[in-house]
């Protein structure tokens, strides 16, 4: 079509047919809250269709709809293609000193667009590239097959940056255009590269860190974890309080029940009602005796009765305080976390003496629990060999405009063999746990180790129970230095 407009419209038309989709499935999803089939399928066809269509379809970066739409707007078919040949031939003539085909006459307007155009397209393929192999890594890692990857990566690394300059090399070489290249243009450009090769060995950058996503815990000198006690298998009844609700010293937070505790007290309870009762019948008849020697029978049986029924009142006591310790109260004012889910009310409180019911501390000393593999425990062991502490960055969600800040001052001596479930894939962290015989317990796959970092400078918007990305800071190491670790990660070498 000879009309630029109307080439323009039809390759509109793709993406107005998908707004208009995305509009039609938003209106389904909003008013089918009650049918989570159909509205689930609303919004996954909702974002495909308006996120994905602006991001990939109508980017004029990506040879899609946007793309076409651009070049005809310009009036310059092939555009990336003619952009790439443009700026090649500026580095041969420029950097290289060699004579290149000359271009037809351009507009400096123009040629800036083709210089402007081949940068950020060349760079948003890099960007896009590695955001994707970045989402695969972070759902494989679960699975232990972030190695798969990272070999990706390095694939995509060596097809966009190796095999171009393999390319170029290779062209020179045949095409017999090595001696058109003059000497001084061609010394600058190898200083420069050499400088730019120098500084990716030498100059440090602070790239040595190690990120994953934490858990926030009240700190462990200032709360108090709390325990069912004198129970085995007791049935948590009620939870009368909210996680992260301030609560005073003595309230009561949750509420057990133990049917082994409850038989023992009315058997003991019993006993004692019949011992008391023998030992008024018994001193009836002592009264009703006729000889000194029968009243003094029936008086040491009623003083044995009596002693019976002390000790059964004894062992009611005994078993009404530990009933009485079921019930969960506050030790000491603060904020409450970590308290039992809602599906949990009704159901046998399983290893009562190694699981806490909840913690009670102060809300303002806190701490960040980080989930670390051994090579990295390695590098933070080694970092702080040379220092006290390691500075920590704590991004918390809903805040992300907001840094936090942390110290890292020790390591934990072993790995660990059981973690909060926040941090396994199935409570929003990164670990994938084992399959176990006890639903409590959750066992990661893979040897990790728990560190602890102090958050220097907490607040309310910081609640104990939510998940933080943490960046540990090392010392400040080269790219080379991070590349050749990255290798050595990915392929299991020894570190």
């Amino acid at each position: 079509m000879p009309n630029k407009w109307k080439r323009i419209i039809i390759s509109f038309a793709g993406i107005y047919v998908e707004l208009v989709i995305a509009a039609i499935a938003t209106w389904v999803w909003w008013y089918t809250p009650g049918r989570p089939f159909i509205n689930n399928l609303a919004l996954c066809i909702m974002t495909l269709c308006s996120v994905s269509t602006f991001v990939f379809n109508a980017n004029p970066l990506m040879k899609f709809d946007g793309y076409y739409m651009l070049a005809d707007w310009l009036e310059i078919p092939n555009l990336r293609d003619r952009a790439n040949r443009y700026l090649g031939n500026q580095f041969k003539e420029q950097a290289l000193g060699m004579e290149v085909q000359p271009e037809p006459y351009m507009a400096l307007n123009r040629r800036l667009l083709f210089v402007l155009y081949a940068i950020v397209s060349y760079i948003y393929r890099w960007v896009i590239t590695f955001s994707i192999i970045y989402t695969l890594s972070n759902f494989l890692k679960p699975y232990k097959l972030g190695t798969l990857s990272k070999m990706l990566a390095i694939a995509a690394l060596a097809s966009m940056l190796g095999w171009p300059m393999y390319r170029m090399l290779k062209n020179f070489k045949q095409r017999g255009r090595l001696p058109d290249m003059k000497r001084g243009r061609v010394m600058v450009t190898a200083s420069i590269a050499f400088v730019i090769t120098l500084a990716i060995f030498l100059l440090p950058l602070p790239i040595s860190r190690v990120r994953d996503k934490g858990l926030v815990q009240l700190s462990s000198a200032s709360s108090e974890k709390l325990f069912v006690k004198h129970a085995k298998g007791a049935i948590l009844k009620k939870v009368l309080v909210e996680n992260g609700e301030y609560v005073e010293k003595g309230r009561l937070l949750a509420v057990f029940h133990s049917e082994e505790l409850e038989s023992q007290r009315a058997t003991a309870e019993s006993e004692k009602v019949t011992q008391r009762l023998q030992a008024n019948n018994l001193r009836n008849e002592a009264r009703k005796a006729t000889s000194q020697q029968d009243r003094n029978r029936y008086d040491q049986w009623t003083a044995e009765a009596k002693q019976g029924a002390e000790r059964a009142d004894a062992t009611e006591k005994h078993f009404a305080e530990q009933i009485d310790q079921l019930n969960i109260r506050a030790p000491r004012s603060g904020t409450v976390m970590g308290l039992p889910r809602k599906e949990e009310i009704g159901k046998y409180w399983e290893d009562t003496q190694s699981r806490p019911v909840c913690e009670v501390g102060d809300p303002m000393r806190l701490k960040v629990i980080v989930p670390v593999a051994p090579y990295d425990y390695e590098l933070l062991r080694r970092n702080l060999e040379d220092k006290t502490e390691l500075p920590v960055s704590i991004r918390i969600p809903g805040a992300d405009w907001h840094v936090y800040h942390g110290r890292l001052r020790e390591l934990p001596n072993g790995d660990k063999k059981d973690v909060p479930q926040q941090l396994t894939f199935r409570g929003g962290g990164s670990l994938a746990v084992k399959p176990g015989s006890n639903p409590n317990s959750f066992e990661p796959q893979s040897q990790v180790y728990l560190v602890e970092v102090e958050i220097d400078d907490p607040d309310r918007r910081i609640q104990p129970g939510v998940l933080p990305i943490v960046k540990i800071h090392c010392q400040w190491r080269s790219v080379a230095w991070w590349a050749w670790r990255a290798i050595h990660i990915s392929f299991d070498m020894n570190m």
